[in-house]
């Protein structure tokens, strides 16, 4: 087994597009983080980038966009543990690392060999990729968002990211929705008489795989199916964009947006986590 650093961003994406874009559904999250990247003035902020090769062939690939979590979802379980120790020599302070449950986990496991810290999954996620879109019936209609929608958006960022755990002040939701919206994310807002009541995101398609992300109805609104309408536009138009791979993540323990989902299309493809390292239960 050979473990290849790579310095930039264009290095590691000729080395390991090859495996992503072998599934773009199993590796949504760097397709969608790592290519808009490219040439960009965000080309920089990434690392570690780390491919795995048995016999000059490319078998596995971790990446990380700081402050996300390591992304494991290309990592074989066989490269695990010579992984973990790379990433600690280069990354001693890592936090979280996401990706497939059983690969996630035994990335944990690694690590608390190598440090003696314990971990925890902070949250369990689902990942759903679209069958036949069925459009639900909802009040309202969807538009796409502006400049005058960059504070209310920025807000509902906001509230969404700590629902995930992740606390943003107004400001760096500003500078992530930018962000996304530089690297040739969509998003869309769902209105009623005029009022936003809903939005969602979707990625440029990339290897024909869009995913739609951001889904955020404020409290005082929900329950009127708003969540359905703007995921099912949003969905309509990656496809229309041109993915014929448009997938979502819901919170397992969400049965609510679990079921909205499936009722508009959407059939799950397998589970991930988000682990925590050096934090106990």
């Amino acid at each position: 087994m050979e473990l290849r650093t790579h310095a930039d961003l264009a290095g590691f994406w000729d080395a390991a597009q090859a495996l992503y874009l072998a599934d773009p559904a199993a590796h949504t999250i760097p397709l969608a983080a790592l290519v808009p990247r490219l040439g960009t003035a965000y080309q920089d902020d990434v690392g570690p980038l780390i491919t795995v090769h048995e016999d000059g062939l490319l078998t596995g690939a971790v990446f990380r966009t700081p402050p996300y979590p390591l992304g494991v979802s290309g990592l074989p379980l066989s490269a695990v543990n010579a992984v973990a120790a790379e990433v600690h020599g280069l990354l001693p302070d890592l936090t979280t690392v996401n990706g497939p449950v059983e690969v996630a986990e035994a990335f944990a496991n690694a690590w608390q060999e190598l440090t003696g810290r314990p971990w925890r999954v902070e949250r369990g996620e689902r990942l759903y990729r679209l069958g036949t879109l069925v459009p639900p019936v909802v009040r309202g209609s969807a538009r796409g968002a502006d400049e005058a929608d960059v504070e209310l958006l920025s807000l509902w960022r906001k509230d969404f990211s700590r629902v995930l755990g992740v606390e943003l002040d107004i400001h760096g939701a500003e500078a992530g929705l930018r962000q996304a919206l530089e690297m040739g994310t969509t998003v869309l807002i769902w209105e009623v008489d005029g009022q936003p009541v809903s939005c969602a995101q979707a990625s440029k398609p990339v290897g024909g795989m869009s995913r739609v992300s951001f889904v955020y109805t404020p409290p005082e609104q929900r329950g009127n199916g708003y969540a359905s309408g703007i995921t099912a536009a949003m969905s309509s138009w990656a496809a229309g964009a041109g993915a014929d791979c448009v997938v979502l993540f819901t919170v397992i323990d969400n049965p609510v947006s679990n079921a909205i989902y499936q009722r508009i299309g959407y059939l799950p493809v397998h589970d991930t986590a988000n682990v925590l390292l050096g934090q106990g239960n």
